[in-house]
């Protein structure tokens, strides 16, 4: 599932991004909870068939805002991504425990059936609702909105990144580095 953004783009059906909500669908948090960087994940089919499913019906539903996979480059990249991708450019507000993991693997695990969506705050129990019928495991984990990307693990704030730079980086960081 690459990034999407699940409205028309027109300014009426546009969700407010004042009030979105970021979740986190988390069928396996795998590299990070094997410990094993450098490995492959292990991929659970039925997994990953019940988080794909439960975002289809969700966005036929009508309660994404977006939906991003975490599978290239981790949930940082996923969530910096998502931030570039839509009508305008958002910024989001994102605390993630830590867990015991390493920040790097919770930041930049690229493990299987993971999912960051957004989910306007008045339809946050239908969404929730939703994903115990599909019995995947999900997690609030921040807000959409402002000019930046803050991203918190455990107590350090570990990523603080003006939306400009992010764009210069998204559109043409790549070229740049290989001219």
């Amino acid at each position: 599932m690459a990034c999407r953004p699940c409205g028309s783009g027109r300014a009426a059906d546009d969700l407010d991004a004042a009030t979105r909500r970021l979740h986190a669908l988390e069928g396996l948090l795998a590299a990070a909870d094997h410990d094993r960087a450098g490995r492959l994940a292990p991929l659970d089919l039925a997994v990953e068939r019940a988080v794909q499913e439960a975002c289809r019906a969700a966005i036929a539903a009508r309660l994404l805002g977006s939906a991003h996979d975490c599978a290239e480059g981790g949930l940082a990249v996923a969530l910096a991504e998502a931030c570039m991708s839509g009508p305008r450019p958002l910024g989001a507000e994102v605390e993630l425990g830590s867990g015991g993991r390493r920040a790097d693997l919770t930041l930049f695990g690229e493990g299987p059936s993971r999912v960051v969506v957004s989910v306007k705050a008045d339809r946050a129990r239908h969404f929730e609702q939703l994903m115990r019928e599909f019995r995947v495991p999900w997690r609030f984990i921040g807000r959409v909105g402002g000019d930046r990307l803050r991203i918190r693990v455990g107590d350090a704030s570990l990523v603080d990144l003006d939306l400009d730079r992010i764009g210069s980086a998204w559109r043409g960081g790549f070229e740049r580095h290989v001219s």
